[in-house]
């Protein structure tokens, strides 16, 4: 089969996606991958279609649309790669550049094969062996993921279980609020120029503890997080990798200490996988749009030809539709966390603000 029928221009769409996947499966919900998946298929699909319809000839239209999907999908890396960088005092790598040069290659590229090419079939073997052997490895890494993903979830689960405890006092709401790479006081006032301190003394005078040259217990929040709702460190932990650290941030003992004491759990779509407790008593929806791009969607597009499209939009737009939905839900959570304290009940809410992490862009 693998010698008659060549499937090798639709492996190769889903590879694209797939080894990204692989690759972020730490920082994404493996969810997002379905769009940019059908994405690559559909235009593998419509490629072959079209050259089909043009050569009536399956292994030269499979070969053709492999090549052609080929710069596709490596047109956006290989800009990145070498964005800025000059040959001779030339700066070759440059859009203006770039995609003529692309579309060149592309033209020649379809010319030899549909013209000169002698024996097309000869090829539909080696490179259906070839794209199932790339899809193995990436395969493997997000299926192990996600394994390890189930079972620490279900120790972290056992593991963090509190005995519940009578308590007659009245329990108050408790809020964990992180405000994702706000810095220090006096980092903002002496490296940004940026003046804080009418917030600062206003929590004072509220009663809040200000920790004076506070650190931060890891530098990213894929470590930080799960640190603080474990009340200890990672090694501590035995969290070795991505897996068991999503699972304790979402599942851990900190959370649990709450609901043994009756308490209801506030999570939110924080536009971030790790810290969306989706099983959370309250989750809002706010209504994402089906146009709406994830992080890993725009990320994919810019690995692609279409990064010349993405790039224009970014520069002659003021926003772009996902620093535009991170603005909407960024408003929406503060909303909501108004309204918790009119709840009847107690609640413990957890709310990551993906703000004012880099780039410090608010929509």
């Amino acid at each position: 089969m693998l010698k008659k029928i060549p499937v090798h221009p639709f492996l190769f769409g889903a590879f694209s996606v797939i080894s990204l996947a692989a690759y972020n499966i730490g920082q994404i919900f493996i969810g997002e991958i379905t769009r940019p998946l059908l994405f690559s298929l559909a235009l593998a699909g419509i490629l072959f279609w079209i050259l089909y319809q043009l050569v009536r000839d399956s292994h030269r239209a499979a070969l053709t649309s492999a090549a052609l999907l080929f710069l596709f999908f490596t047109y956006g890396q290989i800009y990145t790669a070498f964005e800025g960088e000059s040959i001779l005092g030339l700066g070759l790598f440059r859009h203006r550049i770039l995609f003529p040069f692309f579309c060149f290659i592309g033209l020649v590229v379809v010319v030899w094969i549909v013209r000169r090419m002698k024996q097309p079939e000869s090829f539909t073997y080696s490179l259906n062996l070839v794209s199932i052997f790339l899809l193995i490895y990436p395969f493997f890494t997000i299926l192990s993921n996600l394994i390890q993903q189930s079972i620490s979830n279900a120790s972290s689960k056992n593991e963090s279980a509190v005995a519940n405890s009578s308590v007659d006092a009245v329990m108050p709401d408790v809020y964990y609020i992180i405000l994702d790479g706000y810095g220090r006081q006096d980092v903002l006032l002496n490296e940004y120029g940026f003046d804080n301190s009418e917030f600062i003394n206003g929590l004072r005078a509220r009663g809040f503890y200000i920790a004076e040259c506070s650190q931060s217990n890891y530098a990213h929040t894929l470590y930080s997080l799960p640190s603080s709702l474990n009340y200890d460190y990672l090694d501590s932990l035995g969290a070795t990798n991505d897996a068991e650290r999503i699972s304790l941030l979402k599942h851990g003992a900190v959370r649990a200490a709450f609901e043994a004491q009756g308490y209801s759990i506030v999570a939110f779509p924080t536009g971030w996988s790790m810290t969306e407790w989706t099983d959370a008593d309250i989750y809002p929806d706010y209504g994402k749009s089906f146009t709406t791009l994830t992080e890993f969607e725009t990320l994919f597009l810019d690995t692609t030809l279409l990064r010349v499209a993405t790039d224009y939009d970014r520069l002659n737009s003021k926003t772009t539709p996902y620093s535009e939905a991170r603005r909407l839900r960024v408003l929406s959570m503060i909303q909501t966390l108004k309204e918790v304290p009119t709840r009847e009940g107690k609640y413990f809410v957890f709310a990551h603000f993906v703000i004012p992490h880099p780039p410090f862009s608010f929509g």
